[in-house]
Order: structure tokens, then C-alpha cells, then sequence
């Protein structure tokens, strides 16, 4: 949109705002105007109508004086929903039945002297009231609605607009003729601009040239300064150029060293994938020594039950070889034997038959927790009993110890599980507690082996009234290669051994929960039949 354009546009709003505020204002005024002279007009009319009847009314007496009054009485300006009604000088109606309140109306006014009284003019309701009284003894009363008053005002009011309308028009039009005068010799200038400014579509790029512009008007000085502009373009696209061969010698230098920085990144990430595949390996074999120092503290754990169960069932053996001895000793005797003699014999043959039975016990019980933990495979066992066998495994480690023992488990609660797993678990945590809960071998305490049955669900909790340990300890208790006796010749994989069996070979999971001075309880949580 040009600018010829902006300005009609503006003139047409401010003309078409103007036109509106001053008609508004000339309504108001034209309607209060067009009412007032319209009740005028029609009281004018109602009075000479009035004179006119009043001249004839000796020639039309009688029954005639009524009809012939209500057609000359009738002003021609009043609306077509305007009625007539006739009264007497004694304010009875002569033409019907009028509303109540034009009666009380009329009545009010009498007595109403005749001759050139001029017509009143009084609001009814809606409507408005003309009455004429007149010589002949009659009075008019004329009743014209609000709304026909309104419809004559209205009329009037629309020759008023069209006549505005047209004016406005003219106007408008006188503006777009002075406007078109105005800016035709900026069209003139604006033309020879465009042709200055042509586009070379190949380089893709303007191409200015002068403006010859002959005439000495107002628009001299926009071509003059034209011009001076087409000669600074002219020195700024040389600089430009000559900048733009220097930006083009950066850029090519820039990605020479691009190139460069792509052959050293090259080099820095091979340099990068050998050093992580050397820390992968490294990591293996951390994770391969792991692997071994678990299987040396399994082996470790099963040597030192070896070795205890051999003392244990050393003293049975022992004592049977004694009493078998002197049983012995004893046999020339026999015939001779007193009571006495007889006696001490049976109960050196009770001793060695009841101590044999032991150490064969043991020694079952022995054989099955070693091939458990040695084999790792799965069968069906009562939970309770296989716990008291591996206590009796591992009693040489609190036999004179004053710990206080206690298992209690549901009798005849039979999982299938992996026994090996569950004898070393138990054996990481009675030698756990024996070690750190109760440092001192004098020190008296209690263990609580505790197992019960949710649904499907084995829950084992192992409690002790030991030292406990405080947050860092229990944080770490799990954590593999983590003790607090490196300096004893702890291992740190007790903790991490029982996660590991109770989460891999049992599909359970273990927690520790503990205080300083009030004991420590590990709970462990497997399906009977994982």
C-alpha cells in the first residue's frame, strides 16, 4: 500500500469519524426539531380545521354535523394510526367509546371556551392528546401514538442522512482528485528510481545507476541524494569485495586446521579405545581375581571346619580306644569276675558303643555339608535339621566360648533349595559374629537363628547381642573387600560372600540392620523353591 493510498484512506476515516459524530449530534437536535414541529404542524392543521367546521356548522345541523365533523376535523400531517374522537361542550363522547383516562382527561378541562382558542397539547400514556374546542360546541380530540410520532421523524430523519451522505461523498471525492495532483510527481520520481535500480538475476545482486532528473521542484533534492548514494554503494562494494577475498583466504585457512584438528581427534580417540580396551582387560582380570580370593575364602572356611571336626571326632574315637583298652586288660579276669568287675565292664562297653555313635554321626553330618558346599546342587531338605548340622560343624569355633546358641525353626519344614549355599552363608555369619559381635572369647552372648514361613517366602534372621557396628560399618557390610581387621587378616568378602549366594544361588535378597551397643541382625528373605 503506497503512501498516496495511506493518506485517502486516513481522510476517508477521519471524514466517515467527523460525519458520524456531527450527524450523531445533529440527530439528537433534528429529532427533538422534527417532534416539535410535527405536533405543531398537526396542532396548526387541528385548529384550522376547527375555523373551517365552525363556519359551516349552520348549514350542516342536525344528524349530518357528526359524520361531516369527523371528516373535516382529521388533519391531513397526523399518522395513519391517528384517531378522531368528538366530544360535547359537556365532555360526553359523541363517537363511540374512548379509554377512561381520555375521558377523565377531557372532563378535567371543561369548561373549554369556544371561539380562537388555540389547540392544547397534552401527553397520554403512549400517545399524544390535540383537543380543539370549538364555537359550534363540539371538541376534538385527536390521539396520536408514540410510535406514529416516531415513524414521522423518522422519515424526516432519512432526507436529512441522504443529503449528509452525498455531501461526504463529494468530499471524499474532492480529496482523491487533490490527492491524485499532489503525488503525481512523486509517481514520476519513484518511477525513474526503479528504473536507476535494476538486478543483475545472474551475480545476484543490485545494480544502481543516476537518476537524471531535469526538473527544479521539490523533488530535486531526493535525486540528488539519490545519486550521492549510488556513489558511496559504489566505494562500500569495493571495500566489501576486498573483504570478502580476505574472509575467503581465512576460511580456506580455517579449514586447513580443521582438517588438522580432525586427524589429532582421530588420533587422540584411537589413543582413547587402546587405553579403554587395556582398562577392560584390567577390569576382567580384577574381576577374575575377585572370583578367586570368594573361592579361597570358601576353601579357607571348609579347611578350618575340616580341621575342627577332626578334633571333635578325635575325643570320641579317643575315649572309645581307652575304654575298649581296658576292657581288655580286664578279659582274663572274666571267670573270676565279681559283681563289681562285671558292672564297671558293661559301662566301659556302653562308653565305647555310645562315643563310636557319635563319631559316626558327626562324621555323616560331616560328609553331607562337605559334598553340599563342594557340589552346589539342588535337592529337597528340612530346614531346621540342616541347620543344627552345620552348628555342630562349626562348634569347635564357640564350644568354649560362654555364647549361648539358639535355633528355632518349625519342625518338619522341608525346602527345595541349595543347602551348599546355605552352609556357607551360615558359616560367613556365625564366624562374623563370634569375630567382630564378640571380640572378647570371655565375653558371654547370645545368637538367635529364627525362621518362619510367609506364604511362599523363607525369611532367616540372624541376631546377636554383640558391640553392633555403626552407620559406615553397616553401610559397607555388603560391599566386597570391605573390614574392619584388615590388620587380623580379615578378607572383607565375608559380607559380600552372603549377598552374593542369598541374591544368585537362593533368588532372595539380604539386609543388615544395626546400633552400636545393641547387637546386629542380618535378615535374609528366598522362595522355598526357587
Amino acid at each position: 500500500m503506497n503512501i498516496k493510498t495511506r493518506i485517502l484512506l486516513s481522510v476517508i476515516l477521519l471524514q466517515v469519524t467527523g460525519f458520524a459524530l456531527v450527524l450523531l449530534n445533529h440527530q439528537q437536535r433534528a429529532t427533538d426539531g422534527i417532534l416539535a414541529a410535527n405536533q405543531q404542524r398537526i396542532a396548526d392543521e387541528s385548529y384550522q380545521n376547527m375555523r373551517y367546521l365552525d363556519a359551516r356548522a349552520e348549514t350542516l345541523a342536525g344528524p349530518e354535523l357528526i359524520p361531516a365533523a369527523l371528516t373535516l376535523l382529521q388533519p391531513q400531517t397526523s399518522p395513519a394510526d391517528s384517531r378522531l374522537w368528538l366530544f360535547s361542550a359537556a365532555g360526553d363522547s359523541l363517537t363511540g367509546q374512548p379509554a377512561a383516562g381520555i375521558t377523565s382527561t377531557v372532563n378535567s378541562l371543561l369548561p373549554l371556551p369556544g371561539g380562537n382558542q388555540k389547540t392544547r397539547i397534552i401527553r397520554h400514556a403512549d400517545s399524544l392528546l390535540f383537543i380543539q374546542p370549538g364555537r359550534s360546541g363540539l371538541v376534538s380530540v385527536l390521539q396520536v401514538p408514540k410510535s406514529g410520532m416516531d415513524a414521522l421523524v423518522s422519515h424526516n430523519l432519512n432526507d436529512d442522512m441522504f443529503i449528509s451522505a452525498a455531501i461526504a461523498l463529494l468530499f471524499i471525492s474532492a480529496m482523491a482528485l487533490m490527492l491524485e495532483i499532489l503525488f503525481k510527481p512523486f509517481e514520476q520520481v519513484l518511477q525513474r528510481l526503479r528504473y536507476a535500480v535494476a538486478r543483475n538475476r545472474d551475480a545476484g545482486q543490485p545494480i544502481l545507476q543516476k537518476v537524471h532528473y531535469p526538473e527544479n521542484n521539490e523533488f530535486t533534492p531526493l535525486a540528488e541524494t539519490f545519486n550521492t548514494l549510488v556513489d558511496q554503494v559504489g566505494e562500500f562494494t569495493d571495500r566489501l569485495s576486498h573483504s570478502n577475498a580476505l574472509l575467503q583466504r581465512e576460511q580456506q585457512r580455517v579449514a586447513e586446521l580443521n582438517t588438522s584438528l580432525e586427524q589429532r581427534v582421530s588420533d587422540r580417540t584411537r589413543e582413547l579405545a587402546e587405553k579403554n580396551t587395556e582398562l577392560q582387560e584390567s577390569l576382567q582380570q580384577l574381576k577374575l581375581s575377585q572370583q578367586r580370593l570368594v573361592s579361597m575364602e570358601k576353601n579357607e572356611a571348609l579347611g578350618e571346619i575340616v580341621a575342627g571336626l577332626a578334633h571333635e571326632i578325635n575325643s570320641p574315637l579317643g575315649i572309645s580306644v581307652a575304654a575298649i583298652n581296658s576292657l581288655q586288660d580286664q578279659l582274663p579276669e572274666f571267670a573270676t569276675l565279681p559283681p563289681a568287675t562285671l558292672t564297671l565292664t558293661r559301662e566301659n562297653l556302653d562308653i565305647a558303643a555310645n562315643n563310636l555313635q557319635r563319631a559316626a554321626d558327626m562324621i555323616e553330618r560331616f560328609k553331607q555339608v562337605s559334598v553340599d558346599q563342594s557340589s552346589e546342587q539342588r535337592r529337597d531338605f528340612d530346614l531346621g535339621d540342616y541347620l543344627h548340622s552345620i552348628l555342630l560343624s562349626l562348634r569347635p569355633w564357640y564350644k568354649y566360648r560362654p555364647v549361648d546358641i539358639r535355633v528355632e525353626c518349625p519342625p518338619q519344614l522341608f525346602i527345595s533349595s541349595y543347602p551348599g549355599a546355605i552352609a556357607q552363608i551360615m558359616t560367613n555369619l556365625m564366624l562374623n559374629a563370634l569375630t567382630h559381635a564378640f571380640p572378647d572369647p570371655l565375653q558371654n552372648g547370645h545368637i538367635v537363628i529364627r525362621v518362619w514361613q510367609q506364604q511362599d517366602e523363607i525369611l532367616l534372621s540372624f541376631s546377636d547381642d554383640g558391640r553392633g557396628m555403626d552407620e559406615a560399618t553397616r553401610t559397607g557390610f555388603f560391599e566386597p573387600f570391605f573390614t574392619t581387621c584388615r590388620d587380623q587378616g580379615g578378607s572383607g568378602l565375608g559380607g559380600y560372600i552372603i549377598r552374593e549366594l542369598t541374591e544368585q544361588s537362593l533368588h532372595g535378597s539380604a539386609r543388615v540392620s544395626s546400633t552400636p551397643g545393641a547387637g546386629c541382625e542380618v535378615q535374609l528373605s528366598f522362595p522355598r523353591r526357587p
